[in-house]
């Protein structure tokens, strides 16, 4: 079969080795644990045919958005006070830098997720 055909987390077998598929073009060699990049037209053979299908009870592990956003908006805040809390008057200019890079790290996580507000 083609490495293209193979699904995500499916064993196989290349050149006498082991991998497990961990990406579009990537396989995690199952000895040494090293990546090793395949081309879709590599032929491979199968180790199983199938893969085990994701249960219901893991997919509900994962939190909703607005839960995460509320939870990531109670760290900064609490990140903004303690900084403002703990850095003195003299160090104005520290404290505005500080802020700032912190709005800048806000703005790129939220655009990383693709959250919008």
């Amino acid at each position: 079969m083609k490495f293209s055909v193979v699904e995500m987390g499916q064993r196989f077998s290349f050149n006498g080795e082991s991998f497990t598929k961990s990406g579009p073009l990537v396989g995690n060699n199952e000895q040494t644990g090293e990546k090793k990049f395949f081309r879709r037209a590599d032929n491979v053979q199968p180790i199983f045919e199938s893969v085990s299908p994701v249960h219901d009870e893991q997919m509900n592990m994962c939190a909703d958005i607005d839960t995460v956003m509320q939870s990531f908006e109670r760290f900064y805040s609490s990140c903004i006070d303690a900084l403002d809390e703990n850095l003195s008057v003299e160090l104005a200019d520290e404290k505005n830098a500080l802020f700032t890079a912190m709005e800048q790290a806000k703005e790129q996580f939220m655009a990383d997720c693709k959250i919008s507000v």
